[in-house]
């Protein structure tokens, strides 16, 4: 009987490492062919995240994200960034601002950056955004966030 439960668990332990690979194979396939299908637009727009802990600069959820965004421009994916987010006026910090000069140093033309000043959470971040796409008459734009 023992011999007959070790065939089985070595069994079912077979069935978990082959249902394992062709999982990881799966998600690595959806990952890989949405790379490659990323369409070309004119513009990505960069939702800020957070600050780092003295509020001079981006945190690192918004560094991930403008990385991102450079690479994507770099790929030349996009033609333009825009930064939106993280306004915190009363301590004369913008986040967008912080987004731009990170963008700058790590090599985007400045007139290639847009910011926007005013927004300082997810509501206000998504009506100046659709505000800006009207005006400038964009009608395909790529969203810089988290998953």
């Amino acid at each position: 009987m023992k011999k007959l439960i070790g065939q089985f668990a070595r069994f079912i332990l077979a069935l978990i490492c082959v249902d394992l690979v062709i999982a990881g194979l799966w998600a690595w396939g959806a990952v890989y062919s949405f790379e490659k299908t990323v369409p070309r637009v004119p513009i990505a727009v960069v939702l800020f995240s957070d600050f780092n802990e003295q509020m001079d600069g981006a945190g690192r959820e918004t560094q991930r994200r403008l990385n991102h965004a450079v690479e994507l421009y770099d790929e030349e994916m996009i033609e333009y960034i825009l930064c939106v987010g993280g306004a915190r006026p009363r301590k004369n910090v913008f986040g967008s601002e912080l987004m731009r000069r990170h963008l700058i140093h790590a090599g985007i033309p400045e007139g290639r950056v847009f910011v926007e000043r005013k927004s300082y959470d997810t509501q206000t971040n998504w009506s100046a955004t659709q505000r800006i796409i009207r005006n400038y008459g964009w009608n395909k734009v790529m969203a810089v966030s988290s998953p």
